[in-house]
C-alpha cells in the first residue's frame, strides 16, 4: 500500500493559487483604449444588419456541415469549366464562388470576436474576482479587528464599522438572495 502524498488546495486547484498571488494579472490595457475601440467597432454593427428571423437561421443552418464548401466548390468548377453542358441551369460560378468567399470572411469575423469575447469575459472575470476578493479581505480585516477589542469601542473603531455597513448590507442582502428557503417534510 502505497502512502498518499498530502496535496494543498491551492495545488490541487491552480486557479485557487492564482488567487492567493499567483501569475501576473491579464493585460493592463487602460479602460480608455477599450472604449475607443468599442466605440470604433460599433459602426460596424450598422454595415452587418440582422438578415435572419430564427426560423431562416434554422432552415439554412441545415446547409452548413462540414463538406458544404466542398460541394460548393465541385459544383462551381462544373459549371464553370462545362457551362456548354448545363445551359438549363442559371446559376452563376462567380457569384457562387462570391458567397463561399463572403462566407469565409464572415466566419474569421465571426472566431475573431467569439475569441474577443472569451478573453473579454475572463479579464472582467479576473478583475472583478479580484477586485470583490480583496473588498472581502478588508472587510475580514476590520470584522477580525472590531471583534479583538475588549470594552468599549474607541471611536475610530465606530467610525471603521459605520462605514463598512453599506458593505455589510450589500453583503446581507446577497446572503439572503442565495440562501435556499428550507421546506418542511
Amino acid at each position: 500500500m502505497t502512502k498518499k502524498h498530502s496535496i494543498s488546495p491551492a495545488d490541487r486547484y491552480p486557479a485557487i493559487r492564482d488567487l492567493l498571488g499567483g501569475p501576473a494579472p491579464p493585460s493592463r490595457v487602460p479602460v480608455n483604449t477599450l472604449f475607443s475601440w468599442m466605440m470604433r467597432l460599433q459602426p460596424l454593427l450598422a454595415l452587418l444588419p440582422e438578415v435572419l428571423i430564427q426560423r431562416d437561421r434554422e432552415v439554412l443552418g441545415g446547409y452548413i456541415f462540414p463538406e458544404g464548401r466542398e460541394l460548393l466548390e465541385c459544383i462551381t468548377s462544373a459549371l464553370r469549366h462545362h457551362r456548354s453542358d448545363f445551359p438549363d441551369v442559371p446559376e452563376d460560378p462567380d457569384d457562387l464562388d462570391d458567397m463561399q468567399y463572403r462566407a469565409d470572411a464572415f466566419f474569421s469575423l465571426q472566431k475573431l470576436f467569439l475569441l474577443m469575447a472569451d478573453r473579454a469575459g475572463d479579464h472582467a472575470t479576473y478583475c472583478q474576482g479580484q477586485g470583490v476578493f480583496r473588498a472581502f479581505r478588508v472587510l475580514r480585516h476590520v470584522r477580525a479587528d472590531s471583534a479583538r477589542v475588549f470594552g468599549a469601542a474607541t471611536p475610530r473603531e465606530r467610525r471603521r464599522r459605520l462605514a463598512m455597513l453599506p458593505a455589510e448590507a450589500a453583503l446581507s442582502a446577497r446572503n439572503v438572495r442565495t440562501t435556499p428557503t428550507r421546506t418542511k417534510k
